[in-house]
């Protein structure tokens, strides 16, 4: 009597979810998708305020991505006053550090919102 497995179905080998598995006998992946795959969210959010005068500075703000993200996106908001808030470098990879210059037009302060995103992927470690 023949004690073999059952046949395995079709596409056994081929890849499968988003983190480089393959598809199994049972039709189950060798490597689970996180279920939040993809998914972008808040990494840090913060607020820097400043006021007239001869303000001229740079600022870095969020530090290394959680474990199974990377760096999505910066969003900066100016909340009121004419000075200026601007990107001057935005994280990649594991690295969700933005750095900001912040300096008066003319006597004008500010107040800005600087939202870090972060975006989920497959997990590296095992």
């Amino acid at each position: 009597m023949n004690n073999s497995c059952a046949p395995c179905s079709a596409g056994v080998g081929q890849s499968c979810g988003h983190c480089g598995g393959t598809t199994q006998c049972d039709g189950s992946c060798t490597k689970a998708t996180p279920s939040d795959f993809g998914t972008v969210k808040e990494f840090s959010s913060d607020e820097e305020a400043f006021a007239c005068c001869w303000i001229d500075y740079t600022k870095t703000f969020g530090g290394d991505c959680s474990p199974g993200y990377v760096f999505e996106d910066v969003n900066v908001t100016k909340t009121s006053g004419g000075g200026s808030c601007l990107v001057i470098t935005q994280g990649s990879g594991t690295n969700c550090r933005v750095t900001m210059r912040f300096h008066n037009n003319g006597t004008e302060g500010a107040r800005c919102r600087i939202a870090i995103k972060q975006k989920r992927v497959c997990d590296t470690g095992g």
